[in-house]
């Protein structure tokens, strides 16, 4: 199972679990942030950002052989958490919120790598902001 076909409940605890058993003494405060108020744009990028601050993406094999709800677990990174979020917090309550679109730029810098996606998605961005949020400029300019 790809982590794409995992919801994002699933992915997180996920998270959390390759995180805990990384031996780190992982504190899951903003997982469970999120899991209280999911359609938070300051939620997800508290989260976010200390895990991009920790060392960026837990990396483990794609099968663990480990289970959460009888499911084998799969390899979750960053991205995948940035992909959720910015599926989850909807945008007609949130395109006021700065934090909003950071979550958006979060995202699109992920994907900066696959020059296509990375630049349509930073296209959308600009068109969706209407030129409000000066910070997508500039990631893209600096990209």
């Amino acid at each position: 199972m790809a982590p794409g076909s995992l919801g994002w409940k699933d992915g997180l605890r996920i998270y959390v679990h390759q995180r805990r058993t990384a031996g780190e003494g992982y504190d899951d405060s903003l997982a469970r942030a999120v899991l209280k108020r999911p359609k938070t744009p300051d939620a997800w990028l508290a989260l976010l950002i200390k895990e991009e601050a920790e060392a960026g993406d837990v990396r483990s094999t794609e099968r663990t052989g480990a289970s959460i709800g009888g499911r084998e677990m799969v390899e979750v990174t960053i991205s995948h958490l940035y992909r959720w979020a910015t599926k989850e917090v909807p945008f007609e309550e949130n395109r006021a919120d700065p934090a909003y679109w950071d979550l958006q730029i979060g995202y699109a810098r992920r994907l900066w790598g696959r020059e296509r996606t990375g630049r349509t998605l930073f296209k959308d961005l600009i068109c969706e902001s209407k030129g409000r949020y000066a910070p997508i400029f500039l990631e893209c300019a600096g990209l």
